[in-house]
């Protein structure tokens, strides 16, 4: 295996697309499922020239090789009286699960976000997802509510719990 993790460019926009339309099928972690997978190869250059624009705001991947196995995006507000804050995503293939790329992807973001002046980090976890849970709260994520009925997949609510980290 041989991963690098770097910001996201215009270019990786196909491959972040077919590695969305594979992890979105993987599990019920995500707010998203394959239905949701629907930015075209231009969108998708579009968001990440967005996202690279914004100072407050950065897509990182995980790649081993030529292949994209780790999102991650940090996502700060535009809002004056929301600019200190951002929220993440962090997402992994799960064939490469538990193998420290979350743990990394994790790392970097918040490296940037204290680089940048954010001062809080939020986010939202499936309270059943007990591995991202570890993760974020190893590097001081807390928990400061549980929001039922975050989710609804098929016919089933799935809660999840918002997370946050005070820089």
């Amino acid at each position: 295996m041989n991963l690098e993790y770097c910001e996201a460019v215009p270019k990786d926009a196909k491959k972040i697309i077919d590695y969305l339309n594979k992890v979105a099928g993987e599990s019920n972690n995500l707010t998203f499922g394959l239905e949701d997978c629907n930015l075209n190869e231009v969108e998708e250059m579009q968001l990440i020239k967005e996202i690279h624009e914004d100072p407050n705001s950065l897509m990182i991947v995980a790649k081993d090789g030529l292949k994209i196995v780790g999102v991650a995006s940090l996502s700060g507000n535009k809002k004056r009286r929301l600019a200190h804050r951002a929220n993440i995503g962090v997402s992994v293939l799960k064939n490469y699960w538990h193998l420290g790329i979350g743990s990394n992807l994790v790392a970097i973001l918040i490296g940037y976000a204290v680089e940048s002046g954010i001062e809080v980090i939020d986010l939202e976890v499936v309270t059943s997802n007990e591995y991202a849970i570890a993760l974020y709260e190893k590097y001081g994520f807390e928990i400061i509510a549980t929001y039922k009925n975050f989710m609804k997949i098929d016919k089933e609510y799935v809660d999840a719990y918002l997370m946050n980290l005070y820089l």
